[in-house]
């Protein structure tokens, strides 16, 4: 793979994908994914490309290790064979927020990982704990 193939982009929230130049001049790229020169790459120019991305580190074992998994709100509320409505009221949480974590529209922050890892442990505590005054 040359120089000249690996391109550095920018992508917006609102979906405009820019070029960055050597002169960090941005320009923006219209169109879609070209997706037979993507197809056409080989391992090794996708490995290459990937270690030479300053923005994307590759991770050490360790590193990968420390992340804690987003815990599945929809096994956790079925297994507690309840609704999403009730699983919501149940623990104090938005019904709309509930149904976003579960079609994945959005993720738990970290609090609300560590409330949904204790729910999943011992829903007693956490209902005990929310009604108790």
């Amino acid at each position: 793979m040359s120089e000249e193939s690996i391109k550095t982009i920018r992508l917006n929230s609102d979906g405009q994908v820019f070029e960055i130049k050597n002169n960090q001049e941005e320009k923006l790229v219209v169109g879609q994914t070209q997706w037979k020169i993507v197809e056409a790459l080989k391992e090794e120019e996708i490995e290459l490309a990937a270690l030479s991305d300053p923005n994307n580190p590759i991770l050490s074992e360790k590193e990968l290790q420390s992340f804690s998994p987003i815990p599945d709100v929809q096994q956790i509320r079925t297994r507690l064979q309840l609704s999403q409505r009730q699983f919501a009221q149940k623990f104090q949480l938005s019904l709309k927020t509930l149904q976003d974590w579960e079609q994945r529209r959005s993720q738990p922050d970290q609090a609300a990982r560590i409330l949904l890892r204790v729910i999943s442990v011992n829903p007693e505590a956490v209902t005990k704990a929310l009604t108790t005054r």
